[in-house]
């Protein structure tokens, strides 16, 4: 093996490889093996070490997020990779903070995972002189400690009326993939929350009580204005589908809602009516018991319920046509499809909407049942995992080309 792996030069290529996959001569014997919920046993992905640069940490960014979970962003000296300036890694945890033990002025190590997000790899100095922060950064509160049921450990702050929680929470459900209110940016709504003009989804409907002293703000007057409320009560009918991505339960998102709106005809009574039944969400494609239990703990959440359920007051939902097609006149008809990464000629909903007219199911995660991956531009994990397991990757070209040799 060290020998077939000695003759490839990844460096050498016009194009990004990050490692080789090998599978067995006996492909009977190697199919023979199974296969987990991961990867198939038939198949050993085996990837190059990722180059390492060096660079100076210099501090830490902290800031809360709308569950209330505090990130932390580690930022450091600009250094150059892979043909772009990166300055900031994620800390994906408190625990990789503790490991790292960093400090202003480190001699550190950083890298692109997977070719696309930066990391820390290691810290060479060591010199733990930046504290884990203790307070959060927008009200103020002790944070706390949560442990995940795997015992990894983050920083919360468990104050429900932190500004930031809210605000963010806020922009998520205004946000372009969501219901789609334009005018309201972080920046606005952060004013409107600190002035107390919305606290919860309804609040935003009926931003006319608030018009003069809104008007009077800087960046704002009457035209201003105009566009907002414009731009609201074009939302004030929506989808399924919509609504239940901007409401922000943790897992349940775009695709899932497409899902429940197909499952309730496109109706909030049937849906709530079915949280209050008891009903087993596992029953439907892709959901598993995490995104079962999230729904429950979402809705029984009173703090939760006073964000939401007053925006129920102003909107009406449509039924959108989401039904799979009978079109079966193609390759993708029946087939599972993930899309990933940015595809150039199709937004996220409108690679969904295009793989439904073809009668194809498309999904958010691979698996081993995935038939397809449609992978754009910077792919990531679920690039990586669909070469893991063997399945069929598309380009956007190669997907189009397939249907185009159809049609004609």
């Amino acid at each position: 093996m060290e020998q077939a792996i000695a003759l490839y030069r990844p460096e050498e290529y016009a194009f990004p490889v990050d490692g080789l996959i090998f599978e067995y001569d006996d492909l009977a014997y190697g199919r023979s093996l199974g296969a987990t919920g991961h990867h198939e046993n038939r198949l050993m992905a085996l990837k190059w070490a990722d180059t390492l640069y060096e660079t100076v940490f210099r501090s830490l960014e902290v800031a809360t997020t709308r569950t209330g979970m505090v990130s932390l962003t580690g930022v450091f000296d600009d250094v150059e990779i892979d043909g772009t300036t990166v300055n900031h890694a994620y800390l994906h945890n408190l625990d990789i903070f503790k490991q790292l033990a960093l400090g202003p002025g480190d001699k550190i190590s950083v890298y692109k995972a997977n070719m696309i997000i930066p990391q820390i790899a290691e810290n060479h100095t060591k010199s733990g002189s930046c504290p884990i922060p203790i307070v959060c950064p927008c009200c103020g509160e002790m944070l706390m400690i949560h442990k995940s049921p795997g015992g990894t450990q983050q920083l919360y702050c468990e104050n429900p009326d932190c500004p930031a929680r809210l605000v963010r929470k806020f922009v998520h459900f205004c946000s372009k993939t969501r219901m789609e209110i334009e005018g309201l940016a972080e920046q606005t709504l952060e004013t409107f929350v600190q002035r107390g003009w919305v606290k919860n989804f309804g609040d935003l409907y009926e931003l006319e009580r608030h018009k003069t002293d809104i008007v009077a703000c800087h960046g704002f007057g009457e035209k201003s204005f105009a566009r907002l409320q414009k731009a609201i009560d074009k939302r004030r009918t929506c989808t399924l589908n919509q609504f239940i991505a901007a409401l922000g339960i943790p897992e349940v998102g775009r695709h899932a809602g497409r899902i429940l709106n197909r499952h309730f005809g496109g109706s909030w009574n049937a849906f709530e009516q079915a949280i209050r039944d008891g009903y087993d969400f596992t029953q439907l494609e892709d959901f598993g018991k995490v995104m079962n239990d999230n729904i429950y703990t979402w809705y029984n959440n009173a703090e939760e319920a006073v964000l939401w359920r007053p925006a129920l007051n102003h909107i009406t939902f449509l039924k959108e046509d989401t039904v799979m097609s009978e079109n079966t006149n193609n390759p993708f008809a029946g087939k599972i499809v993930v899309a990933t990464g940015k595809l150039e000629n199709y937004t996220r909903d409108g690679i969904q909407m295009k793989l439904l007219s073809l009668g194809a199911k498309p999904a958010s995660s691979v698996s081993k049942k995935t038939d397809y991956v449609i992978a754009g531009e910077k792919a990531g994990s679920k690039l990586t995992k669909a070469q893991d397991l063997g399945i069929t990757i598309l380009t956007e070209q190669q997907f189009e080309d397939m249907l185009a040799g159809v049609e004609a």
